[in-house]
């Protein structure tokens, strides 16, 4: 099991996650627009009896996949935002870190020195 109180973070790890999510979004939205002209296409289900009703099914399951599929992409922008910040949270927040590091060290030194 992992210290909570020792783990370290790459911010630069993050960022390069936010980047692999974001080159997903141009695959989600080729699969969105393909499903968005499924959607205006009507399909023939020849002259069966059942081909109405299976019409009517097909396009409401083609609906609910472009439906899905926007709010996916919205989620996923959101995500790929968040992973963003996250990581610039984390930099900015080893940035701090680091100059609180060497006030401190500063500070040590100029007690050593007057000791």
């Amino acid at each position: 099991m992992t210290d909570p109180s020792n783990i370290t973070v790459d911010p630069g790890a993050i960022r390069d996650f936010a980047r692999f999510l974001d080159a997903q979004g141009r695959r989600l939205e080729r699969i969105r627009a393909r499903m968005s002209e499924s959607e205006r296409r009507r399909p023939d289900f020849g002259a069966h009896p059942s081909a109405a009703a299976a019409e009517r099914q097909h396009a409401r399951a083609v609906s609910s996949a472009v439906e899905a599929s926007t709010r996916l992409a919205v989620r996923h922008e959101e995500l790929v935002a968040g992973t963003e910040e996250l990581a610039k949270q984390y930099a900015d927040l080893s940035e701090l870190n680091r100059a609180a590091s060497d006030e401190i060290t500063a500070v040590m030194e100029q007690g050593a020195e007057r000791a």
